[in-house]
């Protein structure tokens, strides 16, 4: 987990962080670019697809539920075809459009992710739920580096993430006949 949490701060939480700081800044073409630039290194077809629906489920909530400007901007141009509408971008988002601050923002995040991974772990029958919680007890401070790994991110083109044999497993899970997830 520590290899996909580390993994995270290079690449979606980095971009929520970009994103969260272009609706700030009110520079929707950079939001746009950084929202690209994730969807573009997101290898496998299955994971791109699951950002996106998850990105813009979180739109169809967050503008209604808080009457958020900058969700109701991006959703709209998501439904242009603008941009893809990843998950993360729509996060970082709805967190600028709320006042969040871009490090509570990123950290919240990253702590959700790793929860759900644990929580995979769980369901899997991997660990058991005491052990779930010490691996994210343990895990506090990777979070901690990646959190600032993301929020050092400046450009789009920081973008990256490399976790080669979470990448292979993805690969042939999204051409496997039976799946035990979605995404």
């Amino acid at each position: 987990m520590r290899d996909l949490v580390r993994a995270a701060g290079t690449g979606d939480a980095a971009a929520l962080a970009l994103a969260h700081r272009a609706v700030t800044d009110g520079d929707w073409d950079r939001l746009i670019e950084v929202d690209r630039r994730l969807h573009a290194i997101k290898l496998n077809r299955e994971q791109r697809t699951a950002s996106a629906r998850t990105g813009r489920q979180v739109l169809d909530i967050a503008g209604p539920a808080f009457e958020s400007a900058p969700a109701a901007r991006l959703a709209g141009l998501v439904a242009d075809r603008a941009t893809p509408g990843n998950h993360a971008v729509v996060v970082g988002a709805v967190h600028a459009g709320l006042g969040t601050p871009v490090r509570d923002a990123v950290a919240c995040d990253l702590f959700a992710f790793a929860a759900s991974c644990t929580a995979a772990t769980v369901r899997l029958g991997r660990v058991d739920f005491r052990r779930a919680q010490g691996l994210l007890r343990e895990i506090r401070p990777d979070v901690a580096r990646a959190t600032e790994t993301a929020l050092a991110a400046t450009d789009p083109r920081d973008l990256h993430t490399s976790t080669p044999a979470a990448d292979a497993v993805s690969a042939a899970h999204e051409r496997a006949e039976a799946r035990l997830f979605i995404t």
